[in-house]
């Protein structure tokens, strides 16, 4: 009750020494809190997590807006430490119209010889609660302290006092990431300490562009799902894959209730498979019984072993039905056989004229 609240952080420049780093720009601790239009630079650590937004025992609502978030270990997560407030979620959350980045200075200086800066990822919730991430151009995740992937929900009980913790009702649309060594992992319950199951996350209408474990190491799958999450749905997603162990992996637990509709994607070696078991539908009828899988583009794939319904031409023919596939507009071409072939009638991938643009680069 006597959090701190009612605060505007309002076009502020916060930075890092630029060789000594900074741990944190935020600890977002608070209610009522406003973060829009700064600029945080040079957050980067040795040997420990940073972050230009941190936040953990505060309950909410928070608008992120319009900012520069550069940080070496998680531009913004939620979570990561025990709540000292009984029974506390963060919830309420509005994360839109922000760049998240990582230099590419950093990691020179890592191949280099230089300051090796802990890096994980761009964004991570692992206590959160109705979450709303949209309209962000979100890049550069590769594999270093972590394996790449550049967005996490991953709930955690961090240090065993938070058994109320939770990461649900979450949306993530109209996004473009890209530059990755892969991009989503989903942990369904945490394998360390009692917390709540991973639920009702909704992911559509993004643009995932350049997943490529030869640049950037990680093991390039659009999507790994582990300990068991439920009710996932994936929908309508542009996910162009360079060099790709495959679209979805799935390490253990049964994950009820998925739907993977509408997407492109290339399928990559392995398409959707599962510890010990093989491609496509035995691997879905062993962990994801149940899923609706239909209406996605998985090309070079082989359709025979995958649910009807899906197409699977070759990465030529996938080339051939954008606008400038080389050019990266992402836009299908008028002569696009899926302009009209969603389960909802419209084209298959992200609404393009919905998607954010990324800022010319210097």
């Amino acid at each position: 009750a006597k959090a701190p609240s009612g605060i505007t952080l309002d076009r502020l420049y916060m930075h890092g020494d630029p060789d000594r780093g900074q741990k944190r720009a935020i600890a977002l601790n608070a209610g009522e809190t406003t973060i829009t239009g700064c600029y945080i630079s040079d957050i980067k650590a040795i040997g420990q997590d940073s972050q230009a937004i941190g936040g953990w025992n505060g309950p909410g609502n928070y608008t992120i807006e319009n900012n520069y978030l550069e940080a070496a270990g998680e531009n913004v997560m939620f979570g990561g430490a025990d709540p000292a407030i009984p029974d506390l979620v963060p919830s309420r959350i509005v994360i839109r119209d922000n760049l998240f980045t990582k230099p590419l200075a950093w990691r020179e200086q890592q191949q280099t010889g230089g300051p090796v800066w802990q890096v994980k990822n761009l964004f991570e919730l692992k206590n959160a609660r109705g979450v709303l991430v949209e309209h962000n151009v979100m890049e550069r995740s590769w594999q270093q302290a972590q394996s790449g992937y550049a967005i996490l929900f991953t709930v955690r009980n961090q240090d065993g006092a938070c058994p109320w913790c939770a990461v649900e009702d979450v949306e993530f649309r109209f996004n473009l990431v890209r530059d990755v060594a892969a991009a989503i992992q989903i942990l369904g319950i945490d394998n360390h300490y009692p917390g709540h199951q991973t639920n009702n996350i909704r992911i559509h209408d993004n643009v995932f562009d350049g997943i490529d474990r030869k640049a950037w190491g990680g093991d390039g799958y659009f999507m790994l799902l582990t300990n068991a999450p439920r009710d996932i749905v994936v929908d309508h997603n542009t996910i162009v894959q360079r060099a790709s162990g495959g679209v979805i992996k799935i390490g253990h637990g049964i994950a009820p209730n998925i739907t993977l509709t509408n997407n492109i994607a290339g399928h990559g070696e392995y398409g959707i498979i599962g510890t010990g078991r093989g491609i496509g539908n035995d691997s879905i009828a062993a962990f994801l019984p149940g899923a609706r899988i239909t209406n996605n583009v998985l090309a070079g794939g082989k359709g025979s072993v995958y649910p009807d319904g899906n197409l699977f031409p070759s990465l030529p023919d996938l080339k051939r039905q954008f606008a400038a596939y080389d050019t990266g507009n992402y836009q299908l071409a008028p002569s696009s056989a899926w302009l009209h072939a969603g389960t909802d009638g419209s084209a298959l991938g992200a609404d393009m004229s919905r998607v954010a643009v990324a800022p010319p680069r210097p």
